[in-house]
């Protein structure tokens, strides 16, 4: 196990100030219009996902035109994680979705076995049998 020493702390502190410093340097020269400082969605599952992570919105807004809620999030790293993981899942059931479609495209079923299933699919959506 690594022992850290006041010289191990004050290399560790250069470094940081240095990025600090180059990071302030950068911004300094970029207007202030270049970075918003939250991020926007407009999409109800994707704020749900976050609220599922813990993640609350900062503030919401509808649109003058359309009256559409906007929901704002302040910009965090655990917000993009999140959102990182949230994207994933949603690219995957997209080629999770096309790969059923072209599935169940090419093989046709028996209409005794089409009927059980949607009977299946409509109870697993709240339908009753009937």
């Amino acid at each position: 196990m690594m022992t850290i020493t006041p010289d191990h702390t004050e290399a560790i502190n250069k470094v940081l100030t240095e990025e600090t410093d180059k990071k302030n340097e950068t911004r300094e020269r970029l207007p202030n219009k270049a970075f918003d400082s939250e991020y926007m969605t407009e999409w109800v599952r994707e704020v749900r996902y976050l609220a599922d992570k813990g993640i609350r919105y900062t503030f919401v807004r509808k649109t003058p035109n359309y009256n559409i809620k906007q929901y704002k999030y302040t910009k965090t790293p655990e917000l993009f994680v999140a959102l990182a993981d949230f994207y994933y899942q949603v690219r995957n059931e997209k080629d999770w979705n096309r790969f059923n479609k072209a599935i169940t495209d090419s093989v046709s079923l028996p209409p005794e076995v089409a009927s059980a299933l949607a009977k299946d699919e409509d109870l697993k959506h709240g339908g009753s049998v009937g």
